[in-house]
């Protein structure tokens, strides 16, 4: 959360408190998001750390797998905040807020950037003790995020801050996965990726015509875009083979079959 800061005080010095004001609230919605995932990601951690000592093999199988589900839940959040975009800053504060949509829409995109620089970082460098390259990472993207908001704040505003964020977690990422590039072809399968996107892109497409048939009460709006969005993704997901969805489906039932 480091670049949300920077990018607060300097719209503080740059712009103005409205400005200041809009960004904060836009950013509430993207740092509880990332939160959430990197908390999830957190979680596997010591287990990644215990296998990579036992196991290398199966520890590039592991690490395979968390980068699988991450992008299988990453890439739809990404694309629902885009979609709820006026939703949640109708939620978190007035329709005077409404200017920020388009900021929250471009943070959305940094998500993608910084939970996978969180994944390769955290789950593998540190595991693999190169946490050199972490920290160089953390230090040339808050540079890049510095350096750009001088130039792109007084030319564009909230957005400008919104996308030095975007490019700065874009070189987090390119340094951590430089750190790990001998596994990136092993633990990187591209069908994932782009299933994940394309399933996501037909959610967030979709509900450019669906959305404006939902009901006008904000909350009940919020439950059934998320619930008509999710049947969305998963049916695309379905419909694309996801390797990853029938791997969560067979856990979901030996699950059950444990509780019976």
């Amino acid at each position: 959360m480091v670049y949300l800061n920077a990018d607060i005080t300097l719209l503080g010095l740059l712009a103005s408190n409205q400005a200041v004001g809009l960004y904060a609230v836009a950013t509430k919605v993207y740092a509880v998001t990332k939160q959430l995932i990197n908390s999830a990601i957190t979680t596997t951690l010591a287990r990644l750390a215990y296998v990579q000592r036992q196991d290398e093999q199966a520890f590039r199988t592991l690490l395979r797998q968390i980068i699988a589900v991450t992008s299988f839940f990453a890439y739809p959040l990404m694309m629902g905040i885009i979609l709820l975009r006026r939703e949640a800053l109708l939620i978190l504060a007035t329709p005077a807020y409404l200017v920020a949509a388009p900021t929250l829409a471009l943070l959305a995109l940094a998500l993608i950037f910084g939970v996978f620089a969180n994944v390769l970082g955290q789950g593998l460098l540190v595991v693999l003790q190169r946490e050199k390259y972490v920290v160089w990472a953390s230090i040339a993207s808050a540079v890049v995020n510095v350096l750009l908001n001088f130039w792109l704040i007084p030319l564009a505003g909230i957005a400008g801050a919104a996308l030095t964020t975007i490019i700065a977690e874009i070189v987090l990422l390119a340094v951590t996965a430089y750190g790990a590039r001998e596994y990136l072809p092993i633990i990187f399968t591209l069908s994932d990726q782009f299933k994940a996107l394309g399933g996501s892109l037909v959610m967030l497409v979709s509900g450019l015509f669906w959305q404006e048939w939902l009901h006008s009460h904000l909350v009940l709006r919020v439950v059934e875009t998320v619930a008509v969005a999710g049947v969305i993704y998963l049916a695309t997901m379905w419909l694309f083979r996801s390797q990853t969805l029938k791997i969560m489906v067979a856990y979901l039932r030996k699950g059950q079959g444990n509780v019976k």
